[in-house]
């Protein structure tokens, strides 16, 4: 039987089954663009591979294909992990189907860690689009 409890954020129930979404949680290093360039390159360091649970809260308002709002767009539901619990927001990402979430905050709640997060988009996304 699986164990649920109420999410704090979205006032709904998380089961052990909803933790269905194998993502990636990465780190984003941004270098110097070469003498010539104008773009920087950017490079993602795997950190840890978990199962989360997805909510989308709200729509992505979009401007020639760029996110063009820092609310919150999407929650990961994780189960409690010392090593994801003292992530800083800024430079870390979750990499989830295909498109790279920039994690804003990471709250720990009883036995769960809740990624609040924003869209940035595809992964084949320049760096200075993100």
């Amino acid at each position: 039987m699986a164990v649920c409890k109420i999410k704090r954020l979205t006032q709904t129930k998380l089961c052990s089954g909803d933790l269905d979404a194998y993502i990636a949680i990465e780190e984003r290093v941004l270098q110097s663009p070469l003498p010539g360039e104008v773009q920087p390159s950017e490079e993602f360091t795997l950190l840890k591979n978990v199962w989360a649970g997805t909510d989308e809260v709200s729509g992505v308002n979009r401007f020639q294909g760029v996110n063009i709002e820092e609310s919150t767009t999407d929650l990961f539901f994780l189960r409690d992990d010392p090593d994801l619990a003292s992530l800083d927001s800024g430079n870390f990402f979750v990499h989830y189907d295909n498109k790279y979430y920039r994690i804003l905050k990471v709250s720990t709640e009883k036995f769960s860690i809740v990624l609040q997060t924003v869209e940035r988009g595809q992964d084949t996304q320049e760096a200075t689009e993100a």
